[in-house]
């Protein structure tokens, strides 16, 4: 696991640049760093030592100076690949990861990606064919942002405070910004800078003569179905299951679990419970706030599997939140579970180096409530006049009784044009009209040229719902918003972080099981769950789904106070002119008296945070 960054130009090249980047994501990989400088490129990395540790060195560069690569990440199978590749005659001088890269490249040019089961961000330089070339793994876990500037230099790396390192323009991006705001994340290939890109999970991107093509060489398989019974359905995915969570067990340095309780993560300790040789240390975070705190339920499966567990109770930090996060948090971002998310990574660091959790499970086994209730109301829509009346007739001192779910599902009691548009609604924080009173005409007047959520669904089998918003948010809701959350919030502190459930042959595979092995009735991760009760018993995992989420209601209302008004109410804010100050006021006040509005503060709060972290400050002083 590393952190990578690099340059590539047609004209001069400030190759010094390469190591102000590093020097920026130094925290990916505290274990050295390395660097090359080629005729019109220049390759840096900081490395975080898993694999070959004293052999895995980079930049790699091959024996006659052609090819140069460097990577971040893991490839699970790189042994099976260098076995192939030793039948076709490859000699090797390494047990790293990055050599069977160059050979594997060499050998089949750019269809060697095909062959890679992991998570990666790969950059190479082929000065035979006069190209760089930027790979990013099927899901997303591993994140790769650039730049093409006007002088047609390429700038990329893996997070967005390298890219400004080497001085690229931070003018923001009023598009993402408003999408921060709508829905907690910038959306699909962006960063909230107008002039940085990301990659999209399982791209190409070729860099030659000045200009850059993009090409996508992989997506979940949502038109075929297998013709199997259940039992044999979860017998095969029992199997790939445990083979998955064996491969991520592979590690030279100490390894952990991250454990919250719930189905995922429970499955996961348990099959690395069964799966290695020595103890399994176990983690996991806790609220006093009950309403919150999934820690004993960690800590019952953890006794039943044996393992040794470790929890951590977190109080809310106001310097947590305006220091560390601010600086870690490169690109505008309002999920507020990264606040447990880096903590535990945090807590776990003080004794692993890499940390195999549950991620995925959700996206993977059809596991949100959601993917039952959208086509429910869709189907259901005609009738939903009526009651859109009486709901919006209704005192909103009667609505916030409901709680939070009851809340957002009779926000969503309305009527929709088609199945897309409900779902966008489903995914919002912010509702549209909530939005149009709060932002300044500066955010407003900003066209929303492309929202995922009402223009990905037609690529998808449509005759079946379920499958089409599973596999929708396996593109952008999973890797823009919790990928990049566990990515920023585990390498903050050196750790990798391992998802078995992400796994690209086990998705490929359970994408074409009928829906009805993944959600029966009401049950939703209906095969995940069977598979789990093999190890654990039902009785500790029956139970309501919690998430990730913190007292993030409360917080703002009590501890977070202060900085909430001091950050959205102050002369910078006003200044900024993004949010409209009356219609602020009004929610503040809603929520101080007991009507919760958090989803709405919380976005307001965080991209002003960013805003004044890397849009107002000078560099030197980040």
């Amino acid at each position: 696991m590393c952190g990578i960054s690099g340059i590539a130009s047609r004209n001069s090249l400030e190759s010094e640049k390469t190591n102000k980047m590093i020097q920026a994501i130094h925290h990916r990989g505290p274990d050295g760093s390395g660097f090359h400088v080629g005729k019109s490129f220049a390759l840096g990395m900081c490395r975080l030592s898993i694999i070959d540790v004293q052999g895995g060195k980079q930049p790699y560069v091959s024996s006659d100076s052609k090819v140069s690569l460097v990577f971040n990440g893991e490839i699970y199978n790189f042994k099976e690949i260098r076995q192939e590749l030793a039948s076709l005659g490859v000699k090797f001088t390494t047990a790293s990861e990055i050599e069977v890269l160059h050979h594997a490249y060499v050998q089949w040019k750019l269809e060697f990606v095909h062959k890679l089961r992991g998570m990666f961000a790969i950059a190479l330089v082929d000065e035979a064919a006069e190209q760089v070339v930027l790979i990013r793994d099927r899901l997303g876990k591993k994140p790769l942002v650039y730049c093409l500037d006007q002088h047609e230099t390429l700038y990329f790396g893996s997070e967005v405070k390298a890219l400004l390192a080497a001085g690229v323009k931070a003018d923001p991006d009023f598009e993402a910004i408003s999408n921060v705001y709508r829905r907690g994340y910038p959306g699909r290939g962006k960063t909230g800078f107008t002039s940085i890109q990301s990659l999209p999970p399982a791209s190409i991107l070729t860099y030659q003569d000045g200009h850059v093509s993009v090409k996508q060489y992989w997506q979940p398989n949502t038109s075929k179905e297998t013709k199997v019974d259940f039992a044999t359905a979860l017998t095969n995915t029992t199997s790939i299951l445990e083979e998955s969570v064996r491969l991520r067990l592979n590690a030279e340095r100490p390894l952990g679990v991250f454990l919250s309780g719930g189905y995922d993560s429970s499955l996961v300790a348990a099959l690395a419970t069964k799966l290695h040789s020595g103890d399994v240390n176990t983690y996991s975070i806790g609220f006093r706030d009950r309403k919150y705190d999934e820690s004993k339920f960690a800590a019952q499966v953890a006794q039943a599997l044996g393992t040794k567990h470790h929890n951590l109770i977190v109080e809310p930090d106001p310097l947590l939140i305006v220091n560390e996060l601010a600086h870690c948090l490169d690109q505008p971002f309002a999920d507020s579970s990264i606040i447990p998310t880096y903590l535990l990574n945090q807590f776990a660091a003080q004794s692993v180096v890499v940390a195999v959790g549950g991620d995925g499970g959700d996206e993977t086994f059809a596991g949100y409530d959601r993917y039952l209730a959208t086509p429910f109301l869709q189907r259901i829509n005609p009738l939903l006049g009526v009651a859109n009346f009486a709901i919006s007739n209704m005192p909103s001192t009667i609505t916030n009784r409901f709680g939070r779910k009851g809340s957002r599902l009779i926000q969503n009691l309305t009527k929709h044009p088609n199945i897309e548009s409900r779902y966008s609604q489903i995914m919002n924080l912010m509702q549209p009209e909530v939005f149009d009173q709060l932002v300044t005409e500066k955010i407003k007047t900003t066209q929303i040229r492309f929202d995922p959520y009402l223009t990905n669904l037609l690529n998808y089998n449509k005759s079946d719902a379920t499958k089409s918003l599973r596999n929708l948010d396996l593109t952008e809701y999973l890797p823009e918003d919790l990928l990049y959350k566990a990515d920023i919030a585990s390498m903050a502190h050196g750790v990798e972080v391992r998802s078995p459930l992400l796994d690209h042959v086990l998705i490929d595979y359970v994408s074409t099981l009928p829906t009805k092995y993944l959600i029966k009735g009401f049950t939703t991760k209906y095969l995940l769950k069977q598979i789990t009760h093999q190890f654990i018993p039902e009785q500790l995992l029956n139970r309501p789904k919690m998430g990730f989420a913190i007292p993030r209601a409360s917080w703002l209302r009590n501890e977070l106070k202060e900085i909430r008004n001091d950050y959205l109410l102050d002369q910078t804010a006003i200044r900024r002119g993004w949010i409209n100050q009356a219609e602020l006021l009004k929610v503040l006040a809603l929520h101080d008296e007991g009507m919760d509005q958090d989803q709405i503060i919380w976005p307001l709060l965080m991209v002003e945070i960013w805003a004044r972290t890397w849009l107002d400050q000078p560099i030197s002083s980040r």
